[in-house]
């Protein structure tokens, strides 16, 4: 249930960039009795330490998990591979009825006549009526895909792309990691217990010491794509670009090197008359203004939750502050 309440008007369209932060109010629930107390440790450590600022799990609508992501097939394939996955993918949300669908059209693929027929009622109706018309022309015809399908792609695979960014610059600078699993990727976090032997006990610390702990380096890099440069960031102190640089951009060429791209080739034109358009992000956040209360939980009998409260800077995702919290911990990683 909600309510609405008029507050004033604009001259404007309300767009992101007038978005300040997000408050969030989440319930943590079906916790062991010793739990909540490793779960706030661990909260308290994230907001000294910092979370990288990954792009979570929702962000990854087109991926497929067999397939990989669909630009990247444009990218190193041809357009009729990004064509033939876009149209095809097979993503984790979608139900069985969609999914028999989508296999039918792999299994027709690239017969348009019988993919029309089995899209005919489908957000990709335009583009399947194109390429029966002409059959050739796979380039041209990436125009007649659905527009919001098309930024969604490029916006997964630049979320990817930041996404291995940070797993391998803080894999270089960070001494250790925990984890938690994704769809696209797993996540890791710098994990900077002082004592690890004592993680099963932590219950008899005192929850409001985190011992002697350091923070990440919190830089404010630039994403990959156009007018982007290898390496480009802002609002670093002189000590920050000498310390990271280098270790920046070798992070960013092994990246396109696995990937087997390069940056000219996020800077062209896309389909659709899209574009991957380059922006600043902060590689670190922190929760600001964390409320806790630890209480029974009424749904799980025996069960302890934690109602949290706190705020994000425009863009961070919440579910990556729980992921960080609840996450397990690794020895001696190296991402």
């Amino acid at each position: 249930d909600f309510k609405l309440a008029s507050v004033g008007f604009l001259d404007r369209p309300v767009g992101p960039d007038l978005i300040h932060c997000n408050r969030f109010d989440i319930v943590i629930r079906n916790l062991r009795s010793d739990a909540p107390e490793l779960v706030l440790y661990k909260l308290k450590q994230v907001g000294i330490t910092g979370v990288p600022t990954y792009f979570d799990d929702q962000r990854f609508g087109s991926y497929d998990t067999r397939e990989g992501h669909a630009l990247h097939k444009l990218l190193v394939a041809g357009p009729e591979q990004f064509a033939y996955l876009l149209v095809t993918g097979i993503q984790p949300a979608i139900g069985p009825r969609e999914r028999k669908r989508k296999l039918a059209i792999r299994e027709a693929w690239p017969d348009m006549d019988a993919c029309a027929a089995l899209g005919a009622d489908g957000k990709f109706k335009r583009f399947f009526d194109y390429m029966r018309r002409n059959p050739e022309n796979w380039s041209a015809a990436l125009d007649a895909l659905p527009k919001e399908e098309l930024g969604m792609s490029i916006s997964a695979y630049q979320s990817h792309l930041w996404n291995q960014f940070l797993r391998r610059f803080y894999g270089e600078v960070a001494d250790a990691v925990a984890f938690a699993p994704g769809l696209a990727g797993d996540y890791f976090f710098y994990d900077v217990r002082v004592d690890r032997e004592t993680e099963s006990d932590v219950a008899e610390q005192s929850v409001g010491s985190v011992g002697s702990v350091g923070a990440l380096p919190d830089l404010t890099l630039e994403l990959p794509g156009k007018k982007q440069q290898v390496g480009a960031y802002a609002q670093h102190t002189e000590k920050s670009r000498n310390e990271y640089k280098d270790v920046i951009e070798n992070c960013w060429r092994e990246i396109f090197l696995e990937e087997q791209i390069d940056w000219e080739s996020l800077s062209r034109p896309f389909p659709g008359g899209r574009s991957m358009d380059s922006f600043f992000r902060r590689t670190l956040f922190r929760p600001m203004d964390v409320e806790t209360t630890i209480a029974t939980d009424e749904m799980y009998p025996r069960r302890k939750k934690i109602n949290l409260s706190f705020r994000l800077d425009r863009g961070m995702y919440a579910t990556m502050l729980i992921k960080a919290i609840t996450s397990r911990s690794m020895r001696n990683a190296n991402h």
